[in-house]
């Protein structure tokens, strides 16, 4: 890492036009107003009356007699909102370049910790936060808690360590966080979430880490810390609390499996948290794990790149220069996940399963498929209030994008589709493009291998750019407003609601569809996608709620033709879901129970060993009598160590079976209840009039 070395002569001119100091406190603690009383007193008396201080409380109890005395500005927060929603309203509040952020627990005995960061953020105009040490008043000792950030590629295993001190400034990834210099543009764009009472400077760092932004740690310059804490504060604070806040630092970062500290660590795919054993003489020889509280919102708030060069390498993602002569970090496959809010639980096991797996390109590569997805929500629909806490509108925020040009509602579908790729063209850079819904499954291996790696003759016969790719419906019947089930020619396919694809003569009059992908997923080459676009922005007056048909029919004018995929699968309403739906499948939709599902979409009939060996392999694949007990008593140890029971070995663990009731479009894991009531009834006549046919049929 750069270092930057020397020290800081004392007192170094400050301008009060460009640093704000903003302190976060508690007053409902008598100690915390004592506490503040002395770090206004301190800051006054070595940098004098110039500087604007501004104090941010949600204790409801202030004294407004020190605020006076030390002309501090006073900004009320709600009862407990904490830390980081304090820090969030101070940087609001500020309106200089630079920002002072500290808690009220910390003191100066020198006028030089503040010009010195100040001074290092100048000489480095690239750097974001400049942080010191701290010296405990009770022990003496310092702490100064620099780390640097160890990621796994692609971010999934994240660990920090300690780094050594230097004589003066050096770049470091987390800094302590009792107090530092920032520039004010900064955290008003990479901020904290509001929603950490605790644990808020994990996730704030990483996501400077995650943005490239440059941190550093001066060695040099300390300040004093109280850290001894009454019996009123440790009884009502939010100390020892930490099940209700650790969920967020995981739920902000959604690829993280795992996160580690010094003093902590974050096992997100477990949902368990570790913290040194204080019942132990020495707490870091031992560890207490506990469960987090985990919340029903998977809402993230921190803003990230869709590719970051701290923990995506370059020859997986090149930089693309674009016309414009601004720079991008290209992706070649980029999966963009239509989603509604209310879906978290589809986004949870998308995210446990599929989105998380380390693809690679092929059977003998080490590789892995270079690719990114994000989830695309629409503004709230008409009528539902915006909420303060909303994602900003046409960023990536987590793994999520919401769009500004449309609002949510399955009546919008179209347009939210055509929306997606518009900010795919405009904001990144991609070869190809996979569609697919928040009730899709994806081998993205298989994928990669079908349309790079290895592609047969049709796909090589096209140029990618052109592609248009999918489970082709060669000539769909048009439904019209006024059809009864008895007008379908293919009425199991159809739920009770299936008016909702009629459409009007006057939009389309044909009796039929050009062939189109369905609409569970299909690839579009970056030129199709743009060549779609336009005609969709051709056709403001003659658009329909069909999304996959309208899809064929911008494409058959734009002289496109849908290539079939045979392994994308897009299963009827109510057909039963079995292990054969998946075997050697690259795209399910309407998945019924996914965890299963995962494991049978590894499945495969292709073999690499001895023919006794693939022997074995097939029939255990298809659920047929196999004999090899080694192998059985592997499968029950890998089973007995996996907790939760669903996150086991995807690739070689148990192979469950389908539960009788495992239905198309009756998930009881994803479905809300009330649309469940209706599917059920919508498909009843279907079932009965199936009767006495093969479970495995679809």
């Amino acid at each position: 890492m750069p270092r930057e070395r020397g020290t800081f002569l004392a007192g170094a001119v400050m301008d009060a036009r460009e640093l704000t100091i903003g302190i976060k406190h508690t007053s409902s603690y008598s100690q915390r107003r004592l506490l503040l009383a002395q770090l206004l007193r301190s800051i006054r008396h070595h940098h004098g009356a110039e500087l604007r201080i501004l104090v941010a409380d949600d204790g409801g109890q202030p004294d407004h007699d020190v605020l006076r005395a030390h002309a501090a500005q006073y900004v009320p927060l709600p009862a407990a909102a904490g830390l980081s929603y304090g820090r969030n309203a101070l940087v609001r509040a500020t309106k200089t370049e630079f920002v002072a952020v500290m808690d009220d627990d910390v003191q100066f005995q020198s006028n030089v910790p503040l010009p010195a960061l100040l001074a290092a953020l100048k000489k480095r105009p690239a750097a974001a936060i400049a942080g010191g040490s701290t010296v405990d008043m009770r022990s003496g000792d310092t702490a100064n808690r620099r780390l640097r950030f160890e990621a796994s590629e692609g971010g999934v295993d994240v660990r920090a360590h300690a780094v050594p001190d230097v004589n003066g400034c050096q770049r470091v990834h987390m800094v302590a966080d009792d107090y530092f210099l920032a520039r004010t543009r900064t955290l008003q764009q990479l901020g904290w979430d509001s929603r950490q009472k605790m644990f808020g400077r994990e996730s704030f760092f990483y996501q400077l880490f995650l943005n490239e932004q440059v941190v550093l740690a001066c060695d040099d310059v300390s300040a004093l810390h109280h850290t001894t804490r009454d019996n009123e504060y440790r009884e009502h604070s939010l100390v020892n609390k930490e099940a209700r806040f650790a969920q967020f630092l995981c739920k902000d970062f959604p690829e993280l499996t795992r996160f580690s500290t010094p003093y902590m660590e974050w096992r997100c795919d477990t949902r368990t948290y570790c913290v040194p054993d204080w019942q132990l003489q020495f707490a870091y020889d031992g560890a207490k794990c506990n469960a987090m509280h985990w919340s029903r919102s998977d809402r993230s708030v921190v803003n990230l790149p869709l590719v970051s060069r701290a923990i995506h390498p370059v020859h997986r993602f090149p930089v693309q220069r674009r016309d414009d002569a601004s720079t991008l970090r290209h992706v070649s496959l980029l999966v963009l996940i239509l989603t509604e809010r209310r879906n978290t639980r589809r986004r949870e096991w998308q995210r446990e399963t599929w989105l998380r797996f380390p693809w690679h390109t092929a059977h003998h590569s080490s590789k892995l498929v270079p690719w990114r997805y994000l989830y695309v929500l629409g503004r709230r629909r008409t009528g539902q209030q915006q909420k303060s806490d909303d994602s900003p509108l046409d960023r990536i925020v987590g793994d999520t994008v919401t769009l500004r040009a449309v609002r949510e509602g399955y009546g919008s579908l179209i347009f939210k589709t055509m929306e997606a790729l518009r900010w795919a063209l405009v904001h990144t850079s991609f070869d190809l493009l996979l569609k697919t819904d928040d009730d899709s499954m994806v081998h993205v291996g298989r994928l990669w291998q079908w349309l790079v790696a290895d592609p047969p003759p049709r796909i090589k016969r096209k140029p990618l750019a052109r592609l248009y790719a999918g489970r082709v419906v060669p000539s769909a019947q048009v439904i019209r407003g006024n059809f009864s089930r008895q007008d379908l020619w293919r009425p199991d396919w159809f739920p009770a609601d299936f008016a909702k694809w009629a459409v009007e003569p006057a939009d389309y009059p044909l009796p039929t569809y050009p062939p189109y992908c369905a609409g569970g997923g299909y690839v579009l080459g970056n030129e199709t996608a743009s060549l779609i676009l336009s005609q969709y922005d051709r056709r403001r007056n003659r658009r329909f709620p069909v999304e996959d048909a309208f899809m064929g029919v911008l494409a058959n004018a734009s002289g496109i033709s849908p290539v079939d995929m045979r392994s994308f699968r897009d299963p009827p309403h109510g057909s039963h879901q079995t292990r054969e739906l998946f075997i050697d499948q690259i795209l399910v939709h309407r998945i019924a129970e996914p965890y299963k599902a995962f494991r049978w979409l590894m499945l495969t009939d292709s073999c690499f060993d001895a023919p006794t060996a693939c022997a074995i392999q097939f029939n255990r694949t298809h659920g047929l009598p196999y004999h090899d007990q080694a192998e059985r008593a592997r499968l029950q140890r890998l089973m007995a160590q996996s907790r939760p029971a669903h996150r086991g070995d995807w690739a070689n663990g148990e192979i469950a079976t389908a539960k009788s009731d495992a239905l198309t479009g009756l998930s009881q894991l994803d479905t809300p209840r009330r649309r469940q009531t209706k599917l059920r009834r919508g498909v009843g006549r279907q079932q009965r009039q199936r009767q006495g046919a093969t479970p495995g049929t679809v």
